[in-house]
């Protein structure tokens, strides 16, 4: 099973499941209401729109990046897409080793910079 093992703020430890935080932002895209809202903000025919999933579940993201700080953006950091979200910030140094390892595993995340 991958993911990333953390201990929260009353120390203990958590583990959070890639491929959980994958179903969590693939029912995010698919639900109704967002489905109708993307497929007309882009023009996309139910066909389009069909591929537009595929490729989305096929990028397998688990959470959201940012690696640009103070005065652009608020990062480093990295957000998975658990239940509530779970946000980690970060060190540069932190963040690419977490991306990295992500990566690796064959997971990806969505660059917010």
């Amino acid at each position: 099973m991958d993911g990333v093992e953390y201990l929260d703020d009353d120390a203990k430890r958590q583990f959070i499941d890639f491929a959980l935080c994958h179903a969590n932002s693939m029912k995010e895209y698919t639900s109704p209401e967002n489905t109708e809202h993307f497929k007309a903000q882009n023009r996309l025919s139910d066909e389009e729109y069909d591929e537009f999933v595929e490729r989305t579940r096929a990028f397998k993201a688990v959470g959201a990046r940012q690696i640009m700080g103070p005065p652009w953006a608020d990062g480093p950091y990295v957000e998975f897409y658990t239940d509530p979200p779970t946000r980690f910030d970060l060190t540069e140094a932190e963040y690419w080793q977490i991306v990295s390892t992500i990566h690796k595993l064959g997971w990806n995340t969505f660059d917010m910079s």
